[in-house]
């Protein structure tokens, strides 16, 4: 039997903590190009390690005015990753839009706006790569 081990395009490997470093948490997130790639490695580092500590995402307790304008400058500087090619009208839907990336590229926190990027990678493939699984 054959599993998929690395879909076609480019693959974001993301690993993320919470808290202390706890909770350790792996999640692989394929895009069509390479620009979206590249703009959700960036997302990635406003929440990675070094950041937290000077005004990053990774382990924020409560937004604020200042951190929501963070996200939602950050869309509006990034188009590509808007979900809906209308134009976006409200502070929410560009901070719904950045919330539904950082779920998607770290699943969910219990006690924070985001978890921290331990580290991203980003993987191309031209096609599907398949492993055979030994049971």
């Amino acid at each position: 039997m054959k599993q998929i081990i690395l879909k076609k395009g480019y693959t974001l490997e993301v690993v993320s903590w919470e808290n202390d470093g706890d909770d350790y948490n792996t999640i692989r997130l394929t895009v069509d190009s390479k620009e979206k790639a590249i703009a959700l490695r960036d997302l990635c580092n406003l929440s990675s390690r070094e950041s937290c500590h000077n005004g990053g995402l990774g382990n924020l307790n409560n937004s604020t005015e200042e951190y929501d304008k963070l996200m939602v400058d950050f869309i509006k500087e990034h188009p590509i990753l808007k979900f809906e090619k209308n134009e976006y009208k409200t502070q929410n839907e560009f901070l719904d839009t950045f919330m539904n990336w950082n779920f998607k590229l770290f699943g969910s926190s219990e006690w924070y706006v985001s978890r921290v990027c331990e580290s991203v990678k980003v993987f191309y493939s031209e096609e599907d790569i398949y492993a055979e699984t030994i049971e």
